[in-house]
């Protein structure tokens, strides 16, 4: 099965879901209860074909197999050895542990730097290689051998020549002392333990839907599901198949759910680890800020709701930092990260996708040099920083009074507007878009947020389809930052449209509910009966 199969069958079931959604939607609008058994079943039965999906029908057409190793590479290497690399010199260790066990053969000719993202070659790097092995043990370096040995013997030899072209290791310090603390006790030899670390997002991801299930009704679980496991952010393998790389997005979604049921200091605490692991993730607390400032403006006093939750986030946070650094043993960690991830943002790659490529219309393949655009993108972005701040704050006004009279969990959930205005990541990073999915679903019975739902998966079907004619470069990229704008354009419109809901009430979704019994509907008549 070919990857243009793959997301043909993706986009197919995707709207086969959107399908779904609206026979729900027209059943609970015309009140027919008789219908929803039979849709429930089907519910359930593409909920099981999407799941499948997810894993490729076991297909796997890239890696022949669901551990991505490209990815797995990255995250354990970096992280195992954070102590001896750091954020740097990945690339450079691995290719002259390549060259002692090919005994002396260069399978690397060419290397990214890290702290500038230019290209060095093997030999220069393998002329240098007492300073790059100095900070390991003896044993240390041999186990690093045979780590790297592991994973060179996953991907084809192509593969591996190519593999230190890519932009490094980049997770946060809090990030690598979790993934440190599993990758030192889990050795490559072991392929239980290896299988492990690839299921603890699996396992993330299954408890999430558990949680949206039992939050908003099981109905919203499976609908979650089935978005999350046909998006198009999902259709290549890259993090689909990590070492810990859905650990943010399952706490993302977990933090909207814990402030629907009440639980603020639990969701800050959520939000926080999310925050420090990724960084980006802190972006959806801007609309609890925005709520906060709204309440504080119209009571004049603060609600101890949100002082519990700023609270637990800020000491959440602090305790990471702190806890990080005494890991690594000082600050060079953050220090080393805040440099990495500065050249990372600055960097224009073909397949990023947010408002800043929207904003420098980067449509057009470069016809010379990739290196020779790349620096025309960045020049232009430069001279028109003024005029990009002040989109930006436009963006952040109107997205601060659409969140005014939205629930609380809508509006972590309205997060995404900001983060897709405020970053550019690389295309799966997008699937940030999951959390989203609870402005509109769990109220599913409004013609607005059933509209919402249906053009969040006719965004991810767009793109499934087209990459079937097309491959993934700077135009189609081009093409879902454009359709990404347009859809948190409709969210500020759903915003400021919303129906503010009364102190204390709870708003009762049509779809998770189920038809009035007997006994509810001889009491609604009696009611009805002229006294």
């Amino acid at each position: 099965m070919t990857l243009e199969t793959l997301h043909t069958i993706k986009g197919i079931l995707a709207g086969a879901v959107v399908a779904l959604a609206a026979a729900y939607w027209c059943l609970d609008r015309w009140r027919v209860a008789k219908g929803r058994p039979a849709l429930d079943v089907l519910l359930i039965l593409l909920a099981a074909v999407c799941a499948a999906s997810y894993f490729d029908f076991g297909q796997f057409p890239k890696y022949r197999r669901f551990m991505n190793p490209h990815d797995v590479f990255h995250y354990y290497l970096g992280s195992k050895y954070s102590r001896e690399i750091g954020f740097a010199n990945l690339y450079e260790c691995v290719a002259i542990a390549t060259a002692e066990n090919h005994r002396g053969e260069i399978l690397h000719p060419t290397i990214r730097k890290m702290d500038d993202y230019s290209f060095v070659s093997g030999k220069e790097v393998l002329a240098k290689a007492d300073t790059f092995k100095r900070p390991f043990s003896r044993d240390r370096w041999q186990e690093f051998k045979k780590d790297v040995r592991y994973f060179e013997s996953l991907v084809t030899k192509r593969h591996w020549r190519g593999i230190t072209l890519d932009m490094g290791y980049n997770p946060t310090p809090v990030w690598n002392m979790t993934g440190r603390f599993l990758t030192n006790r889990v050795p490559t030899e072991s392929t239980a333990g290896m299988n492990f670390l690839v299921a603890i997002d699996l396992a993330l991801l299954a408890a999430t839907f558990s949680v949206v299930g039992r939050t908003f009704g099981w109905r919203a679980g499976l609908f979650t599901m089935m978005f999350f496991c046909t998006h198009f952010c999902m259709s290549y393998t890259h993090i689909r198949g990590g070492f810990l790389r859905m650990d943010w997005l399952a706490f993302l979604v977990m933090c909207v759910c814990a402030i629907k049921t009440g639980r603020y200091k639990t969701a800050a605490g959520l939000l926080g680890y999310a925050g420090m692991a990724r960084v980006f993730p802190i972006i959806f607390g801007f609309g609890m800020g925005a709520k906060f400032l709204w309440s504080l403006w119209r009571t004049r006093r603060i609600e101890r709701k949100y002082a519990e939750f700023f609270s637990v986030l800020a000491m959440v946070c602090a305790a990471l930092f702190a806890v990080s650094a005494w890991d690594d043993g000082g600050l060079h960690g953050w220090k080393e990260f805040a440099g990495k991830i500065g050249v990372h943002n600055a960097h224009i790659a073909p397949v990023r996708v947010g408002f800043k490529y929207v904003f420098l219309m980067a449509h057009t393949k470069p016809s010379g040099s990739w290196n020779v655009y790349k620096a025309a993108m960045t020049r232009q972005f430069n001279e028109r920083k003024a005029q990009w701040w002040l989109m930006i704050g436009a963006a952040l006004a109107v997205s601060l009074l659409a969140v005014r009279k939205l629930e609380d969990y809508e509006s972590l959930a309205y997060g995404y507007v900001p983060a897709y205005f405020l970053t550019a990541p690389t295309f799966y990073y997008h699937i940030m878009m999951t959390p989203l999915l609870l402005l509109f679903l769990p109220k599913r019975d409004q013609p607005l947020r059933m509209a919402g739902v249906m053009g969040m998966f006719a965004v991810s079907i767009t793109m499934e389809l087209l990459n079937v004619f097309m491959p993934l470069d700077v135009f189609l990229s081009f093409l879902m930052s454009c359709m990404l704008l347009v859809l948190c354009l409709y969210c500020a419109a759903a915003g400021l449209a919303a129906r503010p809901v009364e102190a204390g009430a709870t708003p009762i979704v049509a779809s998770e509910t189920s038809p009035p019994s007997e006994k509810a509907r001889h009491a609604e008549k009696s009611l009805k009966k002229p006294q």
